[in-house]
């Protein structure tokens, strides 16, 4: 039997339902025992697509007789309601909650944040931390506001993330730590507000409370602004002043601060300056040389940073392959990527695309078609794409229909509209006209709709190979029913 709480609460969630017809319920699969415990439940909803039918199975669960939902059951349909962006619901959920006698645990609502964020509701996360207090009855932890600092970021308001710091006492009965002050001064360095960063990290040591993090991530942001004399000076403070030992991280904001001046040079001797001072370069840093190197043409300086690097991640190859393959050299490109591959890092779709393109730029797109087939399916429908328009590029209109039917049977991949319209219409220049309605049936059926050029296309096609039977007799019919 419902508690009074619930009776109420059915009325604030109702709305969401739709005003239908009652359905007759769903046959209940063989072997089911009638009710749901609160795992099953929590799973069940995780696992329903429709937000409507999980709302309808928490409900249904709440119906029960000797069932009472949890703070686990009420967490997973919280965050599958924010997913499918029913925030009424959420709402209602939440004063439902309020209530509810049983005791709720701070994890089931740390996760929705990031949900109502990505829903286009910052504003909705930073009132749920507000509210914590009276679902939990206790204050919420720093972890809880960190989780909150995190969702805004995600939504790029520095202002909603300033608002909860000014809270940050009444709320959890401390103030905020280095942690949370980091992530407001990483929203505001991403949002290219230097002088607010400046001011906050400036605060900051004042209170003793910037760390490492604090300092690279200013250094970042002035690197990124081509003002790398600024992160030289804040580096220096961070030694020399503030007694904080440099990282990776914090050596990288140099690194990439020379690198976007376009000086490789002294981002070099960034790194011998960090071999020297028993700081070991990371791979972060070793790429970003690598990177700038490359788009510099010193193809030969970058494969010797390639070969210092003891475990090269995906990222340090696809600079370099991308580079030889501008500079037309694909073979050195492809050998490279089967290296990688030889080494054990298999290589990702940018370096898939970066190969694909180089040979289908130089007139080899039967070449890249054997390189595309040969990754089975580490490789994008970008790369296939590649691939079709080079062989259409080519005149070879049966392979790239071939390869579109790959995409679509194998892969399930409907290409890019464009590719698509291309291939059936060069099938019908080709005189191919039975290929291109097969195609079309193909592509159809994967949701594909043709242009109308290209329906005028296939038209002319079928009509200029005298398969005309059927317009005859549906005009004849017409005809006929007109001089009645």
């Amino acid at each position: 039997m419902r508690t009074s709480g619930e009776r109420i609460a059915a009325t604030w969630i109702s709305p969401m339902r739709e005003r239908r017809a009652p359905a007759e319920p769903p046959a209940r699969a063989p072997g089911r025992r009638h009710g749901m415990g609160h795992g099953e439940l929590v799973r069940a909803i995780a696992a329903e697509k429709d937000p409507q039918r999980a709302l309808d199975l928490f409900n249904a669960a709440g119906d029960r007789p000797g069932f009472a939902h949890n703070s686990a059951t009420y967490g997973a349909i919280l965050r599958r309601l924010a997913a499918a962006r029913r925030l009424g619901a959420v709402d209602a959920l939440l004063q439902q909650m309020q209530l509810e006698p049983c005791r709720f645990e701070e994890g089931a609502f740390l996760p929705l944040m990031s949900r109502l964020s990505a829903a286009g509701a910052p504003e909705k996360a930073a009132a749920l931390l507000h509210l914590l207090p009276r679902l939990l009855r206790r204050r919420p932890s720093p972890r809880a506001v960190a989780a909150c600092l995190h969702a805004l970021a995600l939504s790029h308001r520095p202002d909603l993330a300033a608002s909860v710091l000014s809270h940050c006492r009444r709320l959890s009965g401390r103030p905020p730590n280095s942690c949370h002050l980091n992530i407001l001064l990483k929203l505001h360095s991403s949002a290219g507000d230097l002088p607010a960063a400046a001011a906050l990290l400036a605060s900051m040591r004042r209170r003793s409370a910037a760390t490492r993090v604090s300092f690279s991530t200013l250094m970042a942001a002035h690197a990124r602004a081509g003002d790398v004399r600024a992160a030289f000076s804040l580096f220096e403070e961070m030694v020399a002043v503030d007694r904080l030992a440099p990282d990776a991280v914090a050596f990288n904001a140099l690194i990439d601060g020379f690198c976007r001046r376009g000086e490789p040079d002294k981002a070099a001797r960034v790194l011998l300056f960090m071999k020297a001072h028993r700081c070991p370069p990371s791979a972060v840093n070793y790429t970003t040389l690598l990177t700038a190197l490359a788009r510099a043409g010193r193809l030969a300086e970058a494969r010797r940073v390639l070969a210092e690097i003891p475990s090269p991640d995906p990222a340090a190859y696809t600079g370099l392959v991308a580079a030889l393959c501008g500079a037309g050299r694909v073979d050195e490109a492809v050998a490279l990527a089967e290296e990688m591959a030889a080494r054990g890092s298999p290589g990702d779709a940018v370096t898939g695309n970066a190969v694909v393109g180089g040979l289908v730029r130089a007139g080899r797109a039967a070449d890249a078609l054997r390189w595309v087939r040969s990754r089975g399916g580490a490789v994008s429908r970008a790369s296939y794409r590649m691939v079709v328009n080079g062989l259409c590029r080519e005149g070879e209109v049966e392979k790239a229909a071939q390869v579109v039917g790959e995409m679509v049977g194998n892969w399930g991949w409907v290409p890019h509209p464009g590719t698509s319209n291309e291939v059936l219409v060069r099938l019908c220049a080709a005189g191919r006209a039975a290929e291109a309605a097969a195609a079309l049936r193909g592509l159809a059926a994967a949701g594909f709709a043709p242009e109308s050029a290209t329906w005028a296309t296939l038209v002319e096609s079928a009509c200029a190979e005298r398969k005309m039977r059927r317009p005859v007799e549906t005009l004849s019919r017409l005809l006929a029913e007109l001089s009645v």
